[in-house]
């Protein structure tokens, strides 16, 4: 009895470590899946057309593809996003998604083997891109790249205007291009004919043009200036015209926003000063870009149809 009783034993021993044997191979032969890491960040963004809250969802430092598709760097980073679509019309196309190296490079999302390492079920189709208020969208979007800590995934717009970025270590994220702007606050009074308003100069920003993907809206010369402007009619009906404002180089010439491509330099339409009649207690805010460097000396003028200048502020 003690005899069979042991080799009963050993027989159930030999099993289980058979199982054990198998099983272990079988998972040793399951492609590995893609961890991803919890960000759940998210900023809201405008266009012309629309506004949608845009959420960084998770990022996958090593993403494996389902299909076995291999990247041609050795690795894909994957993000997963959310579109969620707040007013009018917006485009969650992952063309719309990039990705911007510590170096400068930007990546885009159908470079290398990408546009094959998500499957449909992953990704966002293109019906599913096209959002009205109060649709979304989610899904994977992949880069052929390695995973960089210091890289940064930048949500686009028409013309490569950068809407939002998110470094891809799970910082918070910023609007367009970050810009820091310099408060200057000052008001003048400006009278025109039988007319008048409040002109204030509320702030002055630079950008080299980083705010936009697409070169040939770059500023000419390779710098643009953006000011912050706000107009309160004081008497009569002012007629505000945005080209009236200029900028002041310190040898005296003066140029507008249609100089270079010093209109390319407010990303929104909606945030451009717009031409209009102000009666009094009305306002008007706006931004004005003008293509040119910041020199010292330079001034912000307002000039009359004779180019007199009615109002300048000193930058």
């Amino acid at each position: 009895m003690r005899t069979a009783a042991s080799l009963a034993l050993l027989m159930t021993v030999a099993l289980t470590a058979g199982c054990s044997s198998a099983q272990s191979d079988t998972a040793s032969q399951k492609p590995a899946e893609s961890s991803a890491r919890d960000v759940n960040k998210s900023m809201t963004v405008k266009t012309d057309d629309g506004s949608a809250k845009v959420s960084l969802i998770s990022v996958s430092e090593s993403f494996k593809a389902e299909d076995g598709t291999k990247a041609k760097t050795g690795n894909f980073v994957a993000v997963k996003l959310r579109f969620e679509c707040e007013d009018g019309k917006y485009s969650a196309s992952p063309s719309y998604v990039k990705l911007k190296q510590p170096d400068g490079t930007v990546l885009e999302s159908d470079s290398g083997n990408a546009d094959r390492a998500v499957s449909l079920k992953q990704g966002i189709t293109s019906d599913e891109s096209s959002l009205v208020k109060g649709t979304s969208a989610e899904g994977i979007v992949a880069f052929d790249a390695p995973y960089n800590p210091d890289a940064k995934l930048l949500v686009t717009g028409v013309m490569g205007h950068i809407l939002a970025q998110w470094p891809l270590s799970g910082g918070e994220p910023i609007l367009g291009e970050g810009l820091q702007k310099r408060e200057i606050n000052k008001s003048a009074t400006i009278k025109d004919l039988d007319s008048s308003a409040t002109a204030t100069l509320v702030s002055v920003s630079e950008t080299n043009g980083g705010g936009s993907l697409d070169k040939t809206v770059a500023p000419e010369s390779g710098n643009f200036v953006i000011i912050d402007m706000k107009f309160e009619g004081k008497s009569g009906t002012y007629r505000l015209i945005p080209r009236n404002v200029h900028l002041k180089k310190p040898d005296g010439t003066t140029i507008d926003s249609g100089d270079g491509n010093g209109s390319w330099g407010v990303d929104l339409d909606a945030e451009e000063l717009q031409s209009t009649d102000l009666s009094p207690g009305k306002t008007a805010t706006g931004k004005v870009s003008f293509d040119s460097k910041l020199e010292p000396g330079t001034k912000i003028v307002v000039l009359d149809y004779k180019d007199k200048a009615l109002a300048e502020w000193p930058l």
